[in-house]
């Protein structure tokens, strides 16, 4: 039990709107990127910080944008517990079977024990790292110390637990990262080898639920405007990629407001794929958490319950060959953007004096259908995912827009929430 401090309970809450159409150009301040609180827009019991909450959104995917945040609230102790027998993905469901979590021990040199061992009747649990194992912290700096060790705190320990029951799954998290926090301010500094670690990372308790069985919608649905999408497999939160909706909507990829990892703020999340878990040393002496060029490697999930994988896949069922996966979207220096709503708009040139930072990621990305194969590459669809060679569906973390979700090819548990806010352009 570690001793925590200024530490306050939530349950997650993601909030989508089903519709359809793609003009809908964005709503009020989700407040990523602005304030020390960690910027996005989230719920404390009951109050906002960092924004107002998203009311509407952009168009991800063909749907109208969701509404994104989280509500208040927090999961009585005890409950969560898999019968055994029960629950579990099936074959085509887009769950990860046992032992489809992550890479074999030893592969292409990552670490081995990476994973929570699955348990009967929750797959999900060995999609997520096993953060009490200390070998698995990733040593960015090489120092040989984890954040709870330079911070003196042994409450910045990461932290989480993954039960499943009634047919969801429920993963808590302290929302510490397992990596050398480095904290990037609005105009990109810091985050890197020549910053102190002069800032230490919040720990603010979530716990995050999606369906154990997800099931493809009738029709793609949008990913919050602003709040998380889905987690990661170390428990921390990933929004879409864009910031908020006053600071352009911009890609903070783009625009250099990310850390070494794809993440940013003191409530840590991140908006691009997470580079470190396989570029980076890890305290246990493994050159990486997690291998290269390897398929089935799970790095969260999204709440609709659909796997995230790294961007590689099998071409077969006896996956014979393995090829990258590539977004399927391309960034369109020609378009127009806007949001009405806001009296916003502009061009989506980069070679401004503002380049990414004034580009509305919603209208300067475009999506043409799903890219055909190639001998050397697979393409994802609009959502950003595929199905599999055994049938199931799942999305990839790309290093290319939307680098995780593009929209929701399942539908989000009810049990994680619905918005009702406003829907349309303007």
């Amino acid at each position: 039990m570690f001793a925590m401090k200024s530490v306050v309970g939530f349950v997650f809450v993601a909030m989508v709107l089903t519709t359809s159409g793609c003009d809908d150009d964005g709503g009020t301040d989700t407040g990523d990127g602005g304030s020390a609180m960690g910027g996005d827009m989230m719920a404390m019991g009951g109050a906002t910080t960092g924004g107002t909450p998203a009311m509407g959104g952009m168009p991800m995917g063909g749907a109208t944008p969701g509404m994104g945040g989280m509500g208040a609230g927090g999961v009585e102790p005890g409950t969560g517990g898999a019968e055994p027998g029960t629950g579990g993905a099936e074959p085509g469901a887009g769950g990860v079977a046992p032992g489809m979590g992550g890479a074999d021990p030893g592969m292409g040199g990552a670490a081995a024990g990476v994973y929570l061992d699955p348990v009967e009747g929750c797959p999900q649990r060995a999609g997520f790292f096993d953060l009490a194992n200390g070998d698995n912290f990733i040593d960015y700096n090489e120092d040989g110390r984890t954040n709870a060790d330079v911070f003196d705190n042994a409450a910045l320990a990461p932290r989480l637990t993954v039960e499943c029951a009634d047919g969801t799954v429920s993963v808590a998290s302290n929302g510490v990262v397992n990596y050398d926090y480095y904290f990037v301010g609005r105009d990109g500094n810091g985050g890197n080898l020549n910053s102190p670690q002069s800032r230490a990372p919040e720990v603010a308790e979530f716990t995050y639920v999606f369906p154990m069985a997800p099931e493809m919608a009738a029709a793609s649905t949008a990913i919050p405007a602003g709040g998380a999408a889905g987690v990661l497999s170390n428990g921390i939160q990933l929004y879409g990629p864009n910031e908020a909706l006053p600071d352009n909507g911009a890609d903070p990829y783009l625009h250099g407001l990310l850390g070494y990892c794809g993440g940013h703020t003191t409530y840590y999340h991140h908006h691009s794929f997470p580079e470190c878990f396989f570029e980076f040393p890890t305290i246990g002496g493994a050159p990486s958490l997690l291998p290269q060029n390897a398929a089935g490697v799970t790095l969260g999930y999204a709440f609709d319950g659909f796997p995230i994988l790294a961007p590689y896949e099998c071409t077969d069922a006896a996956c014979d060959t393995v090829l990258p996966v590539q977004s399927s979207w391309d960034y369109d220096t020609n378009a127009m953007w806007t949001i009405e709503r806001l009296g916003l708009s502009g061009d989506c040139q980069t070679d401004d004096e503002g380049g990414y930072s004034d580009n509305y990621v919603w209208d300067c990305n475009v999506f043409n259908g799903q890219k055909g194969d190639t001998a050397d590459t697979l393409f994802a669809d609009e959502c950003n995912g595929r199905v599999r060679p055994d049938g199931s569906y799942a999305y990839y973390a790309t290093r290319a827009f939307p680098y995780f979700l593009g929209c929701y090819r399942g539908t989000p548990s009810e049990s994680v929430g619905r918005g009702v806010g406003p829907m349309g352009p303007g």
